[in-house]
């Protein structure tokens, strides 16, 4: 399946006839609304992004599964079974399970420091694209996650995201969707307004809230 980015209509910018006023009226009306937002966060300056095409991992389903689970896969609807483990598919989403801790080779004796070098290896070894990616983990117990998320020209795609989860044996899951870069990067265009994006938010919100930050970025749209 091929998507279109586009820029999440929850992070706001705004064009260059957004003035002071403007910008105090805005915060006034969402107030009214239930939306409280800090008038110093917002950007008076106007914002471009760009319009591009992404394919996803998970559009061979069958090359997927031999990176990760190797020559002997039986198949079972959208199960796909090896030795090595189990991998489900749910629309672009892709949920792999190992029999037991995978790739000891790379991320074995796993630290929080080395987390996101032995994930990024780990996935390249797998045929994963990481071009244009940000990379952080948490550790919870004993369990480090490492998530990995697509940027283009530095601004995220909130939901073109992969996580890693390992522990000192190795491998436990890797759990996600991911895109890469189809073709060349298109015309950049003005992202969406400020006051259009603060009126969805208000319009579709169900309860009252405080935005605490906003950041420009981008959601994966079916074309």
């Amino acid at each position: 399946m091929v998507l279109l980015a586009v820029c999440v209509s929850f992070i706001f910018t705004n064009d260059n006839h957004f003035d002071n006023e403007s910008a105090y009226n805005l915060v006034s009306l969402l107030s009214e609304n239930g939306v409280i937002i800090d008038e110093q966060l917002i950007d008076t300056k106007t914002q471009y992004v760009m319009n591009t095409e992404l394919k996803s991992i998970t559009s061979d389903k069958a090359a997927l599964s031999k990176n990760i689970l190797g020559d002997d896969v039986s198949v079972l609807a959208d199960a796909y079974t090896s030795p090595l483990g189990t991998i489900t598919f749910t629309g672009s989403e892709f949920n792999f399970k190992p029999a037991k801790e995978y790739r000891e080779d790379i991320t074995k004796d796993v630290g929080k420091f080395d987390a996101n070098k032995k994930a990024e290896k780990l996935l390249q070894s797998l045929d994963f694209n990481l071009d244009g990616s940000n990379i952080s983990n948490t550790e919870e117990d004993s369990t480090i996650k490492v998530t990995v998320t697509k940027t283009i020209e530095g601004l995220p795609v909130f939901n073109d995201t992969l996580y890693v989860s390992m522990n000192k044996l190795g491998t436990t899951s890797i759990i996600g969707r991911w895109y890469s870069t189809a073709g060349a990067l298109k015309y950049k265009r003005a992202s969406k307004s400020i006051v259009d994006a603060s009126i969805e938010l208000m319009q579709t919100k169900s309860e009252n809230m405080e935005i605490a930050n906003i950041q420009l970025g981008y959601l994966l749209k079916d074309t």
